[in-house]
């Protein structure tokens, strides 16, 4: 009797671990922003643990000057500043575009070290592009494994991360907030539109606020051709 006991029970737990479904996992979510969560770390580990900046060439050329001379004028005076002196015989600094002025997750080189800071961001958006793109798959009724493949390709993509080397920050904010707005997007039509509508506004004013007009302008042609996609297919 022990023994058909044993092999029952060990039947019972080898049918659970094979009925196991994702989809009903309660936890599902937490566990795979840990694992997303430890493949940032691991992938800028070099970076994470030292005391030195995350290396862009574009970010030695002008990015630490433009942001180092906002920041250390907004601590000083508590405004942004219209003018910078340094460069030729002076020149408009929001004119100008001096990078990230308005960009609001930008403001994280206000705090602690700033040249740490500035690879903090981009390592901040790269975890934040897998989130996004995960939810947005689940909008597009993607089941949880595809949505978490598409994630994990979408953030450890080598266009997305390549952009660190060179510090095009402006084009890894743009591809991060992309499919948010492809969400709201799609989620407006079809429930709650006045909400999700305002909530892709102001994803769409932050992309206009990133520091590279040039992908923010494809972004929005690339939106604005799915909506009218969406609009089409309403009118059928």
């Amino acid at each position: 009797m022990k023994k058909k006991k044993e092999s029952a029970e060990h039947y019972h737990s080898k049918s659970s671990a094979a009925s196991w479904n994702p989809e009903n996992f309660r936890y599902y979510f937490p566990v795979l922003l840990g694992i997303m969560f430890v493949g940032v770390v691991v992938l800028f580990r070099q970076f994470i643990f030292s005391d030195k900046m995350l290396y862009g060439s574009d970010t030695i050329n002008a990015g630490i000057f433009f942001r180092h001379f906002y920041v250390e004028y907004v601590k000083l005076h508590g405004a942004v500043p219209v003018w910078n002196p340094f460069i030729f015989a002076g020149m408009p600094f929001i004119d100008a575009f001096h990078g990230d002025i308005f960009y609001p997750l930008s403001i994280l080189k206000f705090f602690g070290n700033f040249y740490r800071m500035l690879g903090f961001n981009l390592v901040l958006h790269i975890f934040l592009a897998g989130i996004f793109m995960y939810f947005t798959a689940r909008q597009f009724r993607l089941s949880r494994i595809a949505s978490t493949l598409s994630a994990v390709a979408y953030m450890f993509s080598g266009f997305l991360v390549s952009l660190v080397a060179p510090g095009h920050d402006g084009k890894i904010f743009v591809t991060t907030l992309f499919p948010l707005a492809i969400l709201f997007l799609d989620r407006a039509f079809e429930k709650k539109a006045i909400l999700n509508f305002s909530l892709l506004g102001l994803v769409l004013g932050i992309i206009i606020l990133s520091p590279h007009p040039q992908l923010s302008y494809y972004s929005l042609w690339g939106i604005s051709l799915y909506g009218a996609f969406k609009i089409f297919l309403l009118y059928r």
